[in-house]
């Protein structure tokens, strides 16, 4: 059997899906960024998805986005284009890329091209199942790259769906939420890690059936310092939503708080000075009593009248 390291890679911000799908210009192609593709091999490339992120967007926010501002009584609150909204968002991601490849370029120079075929079919259907398998992650983009020299590999790229929101959009693109709710119960960087060793696990499961095994290696754990320092920014974000969260919970109460009627004040006012024994310490009938409010402004207090 085959021994060969398996990468599972994830990177936010901006994402060049016209490279992904070779979308280019002669220009482009020609350029530094884009002269290791082999051209007369690009027809082999496998596309598996090929969405519009807008249209995902569209898709799956429209039904929160109108939700929210039928709700709002000012025009100056309502948003037009999430999608818009989002990506000049410093707390939302507006996507996600993977990049799953199989194997380095020392073990491909040594096999040839119909294994390397094998093993793209292969990731291909990883890739399906990747889909199948995660409601809060919809793929937009997918593709399998065998045009390149080394490792076969995929790209393919989400749009991470979160959904019971009390501030904002009910529904919302968050990476570590959507992790959340799909059962990655870890923090941080740990959330993180059990996500990809559950990926690597299915992908092993595609590659034995061509006799594959995976060989552990450097790949294999999160040391790369883009990782970390995207690790560390999913940290920040989870935080800065946790504090808007709890802020709206606060207003929340504070609103309840001030809406209680007068005979509930009146009565939690007489349970706290009973309990306190400032009237009686035998069982009293609460109706004797009556709430009177004396003073003027900030002297006013509240009096138990017997």
């Amino acid at each position: 059997m085959n021994q060969m390291t398996i990468s599972f890679k994830t990177k936010t911000g901006m994402t060049n899906i016209r490279h992904n799908n070779r979308d280019l210009s002669e220009e482009e192609f020609k350029s530094n960024e884009h002269r290791h593709i082999n051209r007369a091999l690009s027809h082999e490339n496998i596309t598996i998805i090929k969405r519009d992120i807008r249209e995902v967007y569209h898709d799956e926010f429209d039904d929160a986005l109108n939700t929210y501002n039928s709700k709002q009584r000012r025009k100056d609150r309502k948003i037009e284009d999430y999608y818009k909204h989002v990506k000049k968002s410093k707390t939302l991601d507006l996507q996600r890329e993977f990049v799953v490849s199989v194997g380095n370029k020392s073990d491909w120079e040594k096999m040839d091209f119909n294994k390397k075929r094998e093993v793209g079919e292969a990731l291909a259907s990883y890739v399906r199942d990747f889909n199948e398998r995660h409601d809060h992650l919809v793929i937009y983009n997918a593709v399998v790259h065998l045009d390149e020299d080394g490792a076969p590999h995929a790209h393919f790229n989400v749009v991470p769906i979160a959904d019971g929101y009390k501030n904002g959009l009910s529904k919302q693109p968050s990476f570590s939420k959507a992790l959340l709710q799909e059962g990655f119960k870890e923090k941080g960087r740990g959330q993180l890690k059990q996500f990809r060793d559950h990926e690597i696990d299915r992908i092993q499961y595609f590659m034995k059936n061509l006799n594959i095994e995976r060989k552990l290696g450097q790949t294999n754990d999160i040391k790369d310092m883009r990782e970390y320092k995207e690790t560390m920014r999913q940290i920040e974000l989870q935080k800065q939503q946790e504090e808007r969260e709890l802020q709206h919970l606060k207003n929340e109460v504070a609103n309840m708080s001030g809406e209680l009627d007068k005979a509930k004040l009146e009565d939690e006012t007489i349970n706290a000075m009973l309990r306190l024994k400032m009237i009686s310490e035998t069982e009293v009938d609460k109706s004797q009593f009556e709430i009177k409010e004396r003073g003027l402004f900030n002297n006013r207090e509240r009096v138990v009248i017997v």
